[in-house]
């Protein structure tokens, strides 16, 4: 796996887990059924896994063509449509590592 498709899977994962909260929160309440709406970023669990291992070196070496490949993916993939698209996928990877280095942690 390229670092350039790890980062793929991670936004992902990401964008399900935010999208699991946002309909969550729709009817302002949090509740067990909610469950239900994360589904979806569970399922990319086991990919996020995975594709970790490949992100260990961090960001700082990816290329300006790989970062607009990355915007060309979350722009097609998630439709957004924001002029801070750079800066909600790097927070995005920021939060998806912090997730999976936590439970890293845990369970070493």
């Amino acid at each position: 796996m390229s670092k350039l498709e790890a980062i793929k899977v991670l936004l992902k994962f990401v964008f399900e887990l935010q999208k699991g909260v946002s309909v969550s929160l729709e009817d302002g309440m949090f509740e067990i059924s909610d469950v239900i709406n994360f589904k979806n970023a569970f399922l990319q669990v086991p990919y996020v896994s995975v594709a970790l291992p490949f992100l260990k070196g961090g960001f700082k070496d990816i290329t300006v063509a790989e970062l607009e490949i990355i915007k060309e993916y979350v722009v097609k993939e998630f439709d957004l449509k924001n002029d801070k698209t750079e800066e909600i996928i790097e927070e995005s990877i920021g939060v998806a590592i912090s997730i999976f280095s936590l439970v890293e942690k845990f369970s070493s």
